[in-house]
């Protein structure tokens, strides 16, 4: 095995994968047989025509005999490589059992002592960590008993730790053992597995893409699907030297959010550290100078030259600030007790260097429901941490409405440039939104290719001006890759009927019913389009149904407050 073995990592252990690549190398037997067979007669009789003969063909039925025989032994390789891995998965699959039944044993018995003459129920004491360490839980120890019993249960907790260990290492070596044997099986017959676990014939391309790409011959994939079937078969060394050229590689669509994460955030502090230095550089030129406060009787010229200095140094440190005030958000979110909370891991999506970027809070990879918040107007970095918080809010209302909080996901996309209230670069134009609409969509389908196992429902939540980004994304012959669409606070957008939006797996009769609107009463920019308090996204009226604004099961609906900062949860009921 691989790197070191956890109680999470046992979970998901899954000794199938083995089963599944023994029946890929049996149907690749399967296919290699009848080859064996027709081979001479396809020399003899090429493209189905009539018979070729004379001294080149008969020199050629002569070389034939040794391709007939790399047929059979790979045939036999093939066949035998399907055995080990089919007894790989009875091994690990007895292992992983012995292990988990153990770890059960340990944190599902009853246990009692007796102590100074005695009994003291202790109910079930101990727990078993990630790490395989048996710990006395707290709380476990008897109101009023003596110290001798906590020492006991130590005693206990250090015994049962050695069971538990010794069927983890056991697993272990069946995994080293069985490890070996699977991976030449794998070399012998030409096929790998991808990160899911899945087998697949062995690509020489993607390797050679991978080189290629790293000495910069052959381009990046731009469409997701494509990215995700390339990086799924890389060696982690031909990734490190992909990202050794292109240090924002991870910001493309269609990779991982794990390695995403991994090594935008290895870009990020690199280049923390080279605007750290550019700003000594500045400052170093005029050591003796303050940018605050300019010295003392300096001339006309110098004081110029001071200005200039100054200006530079300013710059130099707003620049380096803001990118710390965004590392700072990539912090995990904790709980009271400083611990992170399911689901509060932060994932680095995307952070491009020129304004846009992506966190996620939770992995979407592997979430159950996700949400994407696409943010309106005067949506720049410096307001990214607003932006966290709102997603915070939004994660928080979707447990509440039932969402696993380990299984939900809400990212915060300021991944295009948001117009301010300025002339010429004012909200009332959908120049914005046309340019962003290519880049939402294309996330989109990167989170669709991959995630794992069954479909993520994805909900996409948009704000203000981020509703004409939505609205851009999903029509003019765009489609959007998600389950369900809630705008909030909307001015309006450039669709004249909401069944001219597209979302995936949709269809056109059914669209409106996946798409919801809403603005709180105090929001004045909804009036814009001319409807108080609900309204479509296209400025036109819809109808306030009995029971108040209809709210999607699954994602998160969140509520405005007025045209503000924040997008809060509902309030818990006392009861």
């Amino acid at each position: 095995m691989s790197g070191k073995l956890t109680r999470s990592l046992l979970g998901k252990l899954n000794p199938g994968v083995f089963g599944a690549v023994a029946q890929a190398m049996r149907e690749q037997a399967q296919k290699i047989e009848p080859e064996q067979s027709r081979f001479s007669h396809r020399l003899r009789f090429p493209g189905g025509g009539g018979e070729w003969t004379g001294s080149a063909s008969d020199a050629l039925q002569s070389r034939a005999d040794w391709f007939r025989k790399t047929y059979a032994e790979d045939h036999t390789r093939l066949l035998d490589a399907a055995r080990d891995c089919d007894q790989a998965k009875d091994y690990l699959f007895e292992g992983k059992r012995a292990a988990q039944s153990q770890i059960e044993k340990t944190e599902a018995e009853h246990r009692g002592y007796g102590v100074d003459g005695k009994y003291w129920d202790c109910g079930q004491p101990f727990t078993v960590a990630d790490d395989f360490t048996v710990q006395v839980k707290p709380g476990a120890l008897p109101s009023g008993a003596p110290v001798g019993l906590y020492n006991l249960l130590l005693i206990e907790a250090g015994t049962e730790e050695e069971g538990v260990k010794r069927a983890v290492a056991q697993l272990e070596d069946l995994g080293n053992t069985w490890g070996a044997k699977v991976q030449q099986a794998i070399d012998v017959s030409h096929m790998a597995l991808d990160s899911h676990g899945q087998p697949f014939p062995a690509s020489p391309h993607a390797h050679d893409m991978a080189k290629g790409i790293a000495d910069g011959t052959i381009p990046l994939p731009k469409d997701p699907k494509a990215m995700e079937e390339l990086w799924d078969r890389l060696l982690p060394e031909e990734k490190d030297k992909i990202f050794g050229r292109y240090p924002h590689v991870c910001d493309m669509d269609g990779i991982p959010a794990a390695d995403k994460d991994h090594y935008n955030r290895v870009t990020l502090d690199n280049e923390v550290a080279d605007k750290q230095h550019a700003l000594q550089r500045v400052q170093d030129e005029h050591k003796d100078w303050s940018a605050e406060r300019a010295p003392d009787r300096l001339t006309v010229g110098e004081m110029r030259a001071w200005e200039a200095w100054s200006a530079r140094v300013k710059a130099a440190q707003q620049s380096l600030q803001q990118d710390v005030d965004f590392r700072n958000t990539l912090a995990p979110r904790r709980d009271g007790a400083g611990n992170v909370m399911p689901g509060g891991e932060r994932y680095l999506l995307m952070h491009d260097g020129k304004g846009h970027a992506s966190v996620a809070t939770g992995n979407p990879d592997t979430a159950k429901n996700t949400t994407v918040y696409v943010p309106g107007t005067q949506a720049h970095l410096n307001d990214f941490g607003g932006g966290m918080g709102r997603c915070e809010d939004m994660q928080d209302s979707a447990v509440f409405a039932g969402s696993p909080r380990e299984k939900t996901s809400v990212i915060n996309w300021y991944g295009y440039d948001a117009p301010d209230w300025v002339a010429e670069n004012n909200p009332s134009s959908s120049e914005a939104a046309q340019a962003a609409a290519p880049a939402l969509d294309s996330f989109l389908d990167g989170l669709r290719a991959t995630h794992e196992g069954d479909p993520s429902h994805t909900t996409v939540v948009a704000h203000s001006y981020g509703t004409d980004v939505v609205g851009q994304a999903a029509t003019h012959g765009n489609t959007l890759n998600a389950d369900e669409v809630i705008y909030a606070g909307s001015p309006g957008s450039d669709v004249a009927h909401v069944t001219d939006m597209s979302l995936t797996g949709v269809s056109r009769e059914q669209v409106a019913a996946h798409i919801f609107a809403a603005a709180d009463i105090s929001d004045p920019v909804p009036r814009t389009a001319g409807v108080p308090v609900i309204h479509g996204p296209f400025g036109v009226p819809i109808p306030v149904p009995p029971g108040g604004i209809p709210r999607p099961v699954r994602g998160a609906c969140a509520r405005t407050r007025a045209h503000g900062p924040r997008l809060r949860p509902p309030a818990k009921p006392d009861h």
